[in-house]
């Protein structure tokens, strides 16, 4: 993920590895929080990269995100 610089996200928080991911706000408004494997993520971001049912997950450099790579998964939404 890119953050235009400021650091923080477009819901204006710091982007955390292992919480943090950008999605279509209205696929996945901000705030929703959604279980991809056995972690749970918050959307706190958009990004260019993301369309669709697409979704970014934070890493805190560009080489763990390339070592991630892409990958199909299921998402679901945490229901609190």
């Amino acid at each position: 993920l890119m953050f235009g610089g400021s650091g923080l996200t477009y819901s204006g928080s710091v982007p955390q590895l292992y919480l943090t991911i950008s999605a279509v706000i209205t696929v996945l408004p901000l705030g929703t929080m959604v279980i991809i494997g056995e972690t749970v993520y918050t959307v706190e971001d958009i990004g260019s990269s993301v369309d669709g049912h697409t979704v970014d997950l934070y890493f805190s450099s560009h080489q763990e995100a390339l070592a991630y790579g892409v990958k199909k998964q299921e998402v679901f939404q945490a229901i609190e």
